[in-house]
């Protein structure tokens, strides 16, 4: 793990050890992680969001058939270097 750091007004520490502990984290550095990560999990959705939107304004919807999930796939699997699943074992 890695250490940074910050200086921060005393006035924020107090409320930050105060937040840290009245939420049940053992230090304010516990705190501070879990911030953070909900700030990471916050953009991870708006991303999601955003690529929602941007597929409901690409235009028409359009029935894929089979031979265009299998295209999907495999484009998939060699994007993240797997075999091509068969067919039968997809859902």
């Amino acid at each position: 793990m890695s250490r940074i750091t910050i200086e921060i007004s005393d006035e924020l520490v107090e409320h930050l050890e105060e937040r840290a502990s009245s939420k049940g984290f053992g230090s304010a550095s516990e705190y501070l992680q879990e911030i953070i990560r909900d700030d990471r999990r916050q953009a991870a959705f708006q991303r999601v969001e955003q690529l929602l939107l941007e597929g409901l304004d690409s235009g028409p919807p359009k029935e894929l058939l089979p031979e265009d999930w299998d295209a999907l796939r495999s484009r998939l699997a060699s994007k993240h270097g797997q075999p091509v699943p068969p067919r039968s074992a997809v859902g």
